[in-house]
């Protein structure tokens, strides 16, 4: 059994049956900034248990304003967390949009190998820029 550093929260190790490697899950969160084009945004950023990162990411909008699609977030080594994602866009009407992402975990390599969890992004960006930031927030077990 682990604390956290706030002893709010009780973090129970589980060991993978498949791996014999133990995982717990803790808190994903952090900010990135992006560049979209088309359907597909690009970033850098960094966030807790994964340090810096790129990201990229495409989306599917047949059904606009609701998006849905899939990303891979790219540690400074190379381990890989790979997600599916869906979500909405709003036009703030001031020359920017937000986008809010339901992002679920759905493998990784390396030190993420046999990673799950979820986590929301949130993002603010300027349409005639086409570049923004976002912040997102959640949990992953590795």
């Amino acid at each position: 059994m682990i604390l956290n550093s706030s002893f709010s929260k009780v973090v129970i190790p589980r060991r993978d049956v498949k791996t014999n490697q133990v995982n717990i899950t803790v808190p994903f969160k952090g900010k990135f900034t992006i560049i979209f084009s088309n359907n597909t945004i690009t970033g850098t950023g960094e966030g807790t248990h994964i340090g810096r990162f790129t990201i990229i990411a495409n989306h599917n909008d047949e059904n606009y304003p609701y998006l849905t699609g899939t990303g891979t977030i790219t540690a400074a080594n190379g381990d890989q967390i790979f997600i599916t994602r869906s979500g909405y866009i709003e036009d703030n009407g001031n020359g920017t949009i937000s986008v809010t992402f339901d992002n679920t975990i759905t493998r990784g390599t390396g030190r993420f190998s046999g990673a799950t969890g979820s986590f929301t992004t949130i993002s603010v960006a300027n349409n005639t820029t086409s570049r923004g930031t976002t912040t997102f927030m959640g949990t992953i077990n590795y």
